[in-house]
């Protein structure tokens, strides 16, 4: 659960990652 949160702050943090790496679901 702890793994979730981290990746959702990173995504907050770093939105231009996302589009590099678009959540792999």
């Amino acid at each position: 659960m702890r793994v979730h949160a981290t990746l959702s702050k990173q995504q907050k943090l770093q939105p231009t990652s996302t589009r590099y790496f678009p959540r792999r679901d």
